[in-house]
């Protein structure tokens, strides 16, 4: 009866999530320990006061739902060159940072002209919503030029700029009159963020803390992107002091997100370091409260796509895409005239246009590209997870057996079986629901 059930609290209630169906029921300790005594009695609820909405959470068949619509805005990713003043030891760029060319002025329009295109295949309206920078590093010197051409081109847009943070504050005159968030990467205190972001220069990390400084104090939103490492953890309350004195704790618009490195995708991590870091995380939240208020959606790779159906159950609907790049034309336009369905691989499994020589969309690979989905994948029509796990990351999937059709599940199969995992999961889905 419960076998799919999975149970999440803190010292106040208890939130029970049928990963066959997305739905959800939360309980007060109360009610919950009577549940419990249920169980032990032999399943018998039926003086459960709160047994209709159990039954409803329990129900086997899966439930009727309509698709979500996609959204209708595009959300291009320019990616203005491979240059950088870092030379990360993970940076998934590292094999593709001999491409020297670059999005120039006169790529603009061009960049355009492809959504023309592809509007006009579809017959569809032409909307844009956020424009994404990325590099390399976007606020290069070297990029000044075209970086003014962009913000005039798409003037009435918001930009969401993916960055090292040494340069913001350089272009504070430009950036202080758009609607823009940064994403910036910072690895912790400066002895443990130069032991994997090699740079040049010290002066790189003092320079990333007076942008971000300079951002906040202009009422820009601005979320710290970490990645985990496990074998220092006590090096993060050091971390956790710096971050309370640029405000996090008191203001929202600094957020910070600790996420994992990556192979080949989102699914593709290294085993024995994903389950070393999840350990030491879980110690770390109790060595270090503040722990708590750090975002780890991308340390159970996918739980985003658990969460956004736990929200679209509620009103009669699914999400069967796992990613939106399967389904929404936000694409990555790269310095060497290439368009890619996602940025984090630049390569002929992403790879579906051209945008500087001449427009080619491959309308074929995108409409195979679509069948990825739940309800299409074989493997994944019958499968109980679907609605958790929503067929794997794309990439992960493709190159682990070249297959565009076929699933990767990662670590939603151990999820039964790991208390890591579950402890995890845990903290990702009661803060959805505590928020």
């Amino acid at each position: 009866m419960f076998d799919n059930v999975f149970v999440t609290s803190n010292r106040s209630k208890y939130i029970l999530i049928n990963m066959k169906n997305a739905k959800s029921l939360i309980l007060s300790k109360k009610s919950f320990k009577e549940l419990t005594i249920s169980i032990r009695n032999g399943n018998n609820i039926k003086n459960l006061s709160f047994k209709e909405e159990l039954l409803s959470l329990l129900k086997d068949d899966e439930p009727v739902l309509r698709q979500v619509e996609p959204e209708q805005s595009y959300n291009p990713v320019l990616m203005l060159s491979y240059d950088c003043n870092y030379d990360c030891l993970y940076c998934y760029q590292r094999d593709i940072k001999g491409i020297t060319t670059k999005i120039e002025i006169e790529d603009i329009p061009r960049i355009d002209s492809f959504y023309d295109k592809f509007c006009s295949h579809y017959n569809i309206e032409k909307k844009y919503g956020t424009i994404y920078l990325t590099g390399g590093e976007p606020l290069l010197p070297d990029n000044s030029d075209v970086i003014d051409a962009i913000l005039m081109f798409w003037k009435e847009n918001r930009f969401i700029i993916k960055t090292n943070g040494s340069y913001i504050f350089e272009n504070r005159d430009k950036l202080l009159k758009i609607n823009c968030e940064f994403h910036v990467s910072v690895d912790g205190v400066y002895e443990t963020h130069s032991k994997r972001r090699i740079s040049k220069s010290k002066d790189n990390y003092k320079d990333t803390l007076l942008g971000i400084d300079w951002a906040l104090s202009n009422d820009k939103k601005v979320v710290i992107l970490s990645i985990f490492y496990p074998d220092n953890i006590d090096q993060y309350s050091h971390f956790f002091d710096l971050l309370e004195h640029l405000g996090w704790l008191k203001t929202d618009n600094l957020a910070v997100q600790f996420s994992l490195e990556l192979n080949n995708g989102c699914d593709d991590i290294c085993n024995e370091y994903y389950i070393e870091a999840i350990i030491a995380f879980d110690n770390l939240r109790k060595k270090d409260k503040r722990a708590y208020y750090i975002s780890i959606p991308k340390f159970f790779p996918g739980s985003g796509f658990l969460i956004e159906n736990l929200m679209h159950v509620k009103t009669g609907e699914y999400q069967p895409y796992r990613c939106n790049c399967l389904i929404i034309p936000s694409y990555s336009f790269a310095p060497d005239g290439k368009v890619y369905m996602c940025n984090l691989v630049a390569d002929d499994c992403t790879y579906i246009g051209e945008y500087k020589e001449h427009i080619f969309i491959n309308f074929n690979k995108i409409e195979t590209i679509k069948k990825r989905n739940i309800d299409e994948m074989e493997n994944c029509k019958h499968c109980d997870w679907k609605l958790a796990c929503g067929g794997g990351c794309f990439i992960t999937g493709v190159k682990g057996d070249g297959n565009l059709l076929n699933p990767s599940c990662g670590q939603w199969q151990n999820l039964k079986s790991n208390i890591h995992l579950q402890n995890i999961m845990n903290h990702i889905l009661f803060d959805v629901f505590t928020e």
